[in-house]
């Protein structure tokens, strides 16, 4: 009997983990439950999505009990009325195309978001956001080119339920201290890590992994937002031409590069193939002689094909959606870290002293709700940090860079801007 009053009162471990920030460890104990008990699949899916693993979330989801439809939200006890300016309640409110659940997503809309109600139709209610759908300033650090679009207020579909006459308050949010209050501090303080772990805990309790994961991922400072603005969008782009403003993102066609054709304004979203790794040999062995002709062949062919595609697609980007968010923001720094890769990189990253570090001019006229996008040049390992000055910023980043998180993600960004390693053992 005592046995059992322990057990019951031990703690979870992938809780107490994603409590404490630990989220990669809570990934992989989720993934380890998941392979015993599929009802876990959904769960360990989330978590590898909080620490940047969306191809193996995609795998776990795959694998996982097909999910229940989505359910119309509840009738509100009273709906706003057309011509009313209320506010977004929610951490983050879906505007959708259409009345009616799973409808085509059209934006996402912040806490605090100031929106003009124009019609109602059931639990739902039809609204005009103040800043448009897509991005409305394109800026290319790479270039210090920057592009202002016209705005088009985003209108459509949201729950009325969301919707209040008054601001979100912290403090009445502070006082009711359960999950869906939690969830809102966290959305209007993410820097709040007290908040952040109590919405770990009953996130997780409450069977939303992606929300614990998301709190835990910030605890860990692997998700951690920049200050006043969400990152939506991380993309790498492999060499871009024209104008950013008018650009198609595509996977370039290996006949076209040939003949040396691309669009005007166009950027890359996959690498061009590279070269054959070199004959390792074993003791004793040597390459067989039709080998090196090939080789040296295949060599050349890569050489070729990567010198025309240099003359297409220059200068690798991360490009970066940034939404504003209500309150306070601090000056943002882009840092690179270079590191040599050597052939234990994929046990434990080698890094340089090197980091280098540029101020980011984000728009600070940018009302909350307004997506910014953003292009970084990128090397090495590339990131954004919220810092007071380049010194703190530098310090932060060589912090930062030897994490066990940012091993995980300069794994993929090895990948990204070098390539494959053809060490020998």
């Amino acid at each position: 009997m005592l046995l059992a009053l322990l057990l019951l009162a031990s703690p979870d471990p992938l809780r107490a983990a994603l409590v404490e920030g630990k989220v990669t460890d809570a990934a992989s104990r989720a993934e380890a439950r998941a392979m015993k008990d599929p009802s876990m699949l959904r769960c360990a899916a989330a978590l590898q999505d909080a620490i940047g693993n969306y191809k193996e979330g995609a795998e776990l989801r795959k694998k996982a009990p097909p999910e229940a439809p989505p359910k119309p939200p509840e009738l509100p006890k009273e709906l706003p009325k057309p011509g009313a300016r209320v506010y977004v309640l929610a951490s983050r409110l879906t505007l959708r195309s259409k009345a009616e659940p799973g409808a085509k997503a059209v934006v996402s809309l912040p806490i605090a978001t100031p929106v003009e109600v124009l019609a109602t139709q059931g639990p739902y209610a039809k609204v005009r956001a103040p800043f448009r759908a897509g991005p409305s300033r394109i800026l290319d650090m790479a270039g210090d080119k920057r592009w202002k679009l016209t705005p088009e207020p985003a209108e459509g579909w949201v729950a009325a339920a969301f919707l209040g006459a008054n601001k979100p308050d912290a403090a009445a949010l502070q006082d009711q201290g359960d999950l869906s209050a939690l969830e809102r501090l966290a959305a209007l303080d993410p820097t709040n890590r007290g908040v952040l772990s109590k919405l770990a805990g009953l996130a997780y309790d409450a069977g939303n992994c992606g929300l614990a994961g998301w709190a835990s991922a910030v605890l860990a400072g692997t998700a951690a937002p920049l200050a006043g603005w969400d990152v939506e969008l991380i993309q790498p782009l492999y060499g871009c031409r024209g104008d950013l403003s008018k650009a198609l993102f595509f996977a370039p066609r290996r006949q076209d590069v040939l003949a040396g054709k691309a669009p005007a304004d166009a950027c890359a979203t996959e690498p061009p193939p590279e070269p054959p790794c070199p004959f390792c040999s074993l003791e004793g062995e040597e390459e067989p002689p039709e080998a090196k002709e090939a080789e040296a062949k295949a060599i050349e062919a890569a050489n070729e094909y990567s010198g025309k595609w240099g003359k297409l697609y220059a200068g690798p980007r991360l490009r970066l959606h940034l939404r504003r968010r209500a309150g306070p923001t601090s000056p943002v720094f882009a840092f690179t870290a270079t590191y040599d890769p050597s052939c234990e990189f994929e046990e434990e990253p080698m890094y340089e002293a090197g980091v280098d570090i540029s101020p980011v001019s984000l728009p600070a006229d940018a009302r909350p709700g307004e997506l910014v996008e953003l292009y970084v040049p990128a090397s090495g390992i590339t990131g954004l940090i919220a810092a007071a000055d380049a010194g703190a910023a530098r310090a932060a980043a060589i912090e930062y860079r030897h994490s066990a998180a940012v091993r995980a993600m300069a794994l993929r960004a090895y990948r990204f801007s070098m390539g494959r390693d053809c060490c020998c053992d």
